[in-house]
């Protein structure tokens, strides 16, 4: 009976999931912490809409410029089904340009035969 079950162990496999998120989604790719963002956001941009329309008097113009705000916002923190947002993206493409690069390569020098002997004359 042993062995049965030992052969059952070895041949179960583990299921791992893939691209399950850490948090609960509201909407695709918007949690909790996206819906503070967003609404802070949106405290701005009605501020802001708010300005414009005081001092320009033209509230097409404020309306167009709190849209574009709240659009970019949520544009810039909406996660992709890799649970990424386009703010991580740049996050990572900065550290890599800014990580050392290594090249691989052989020293020779020309001055020097294979003994390690200086040849300059």
């Amino acid at each position: 009976m042993e062995l049965i079950m030992e052969d059952k162990d070895k041949n179960e496999k583990l299921y791992m999931a893939i691209n399950v998120p850490d948090s609960v989604d509201y909407v695709a790719g918007i949690g909790s912490k996206e819906l503070t963002i967003i609404g802070i956001s949106l405290a701005i941009a009605v501020v802001m809409a708010i300005v414009i329309y005081a001092s320009v008097g033209d509230e097409i113009a404020a309306l167009i410029a709190a849209g574009i705000l709240m659009t970019l916002v949520i544009v810039c923190i909406r996660r992709d089904p890799f649970n990424e947002s386009l703010i991580d993206k740049l996050k990572i493409v900065i550290n890599y340009h800014r990580a050392q690069k290594q090249y691989v390569y052989s020293y020779y020098n020309i001055y020097e035969d294979e003994n390690g002997k200086n040849n300059s004359k």
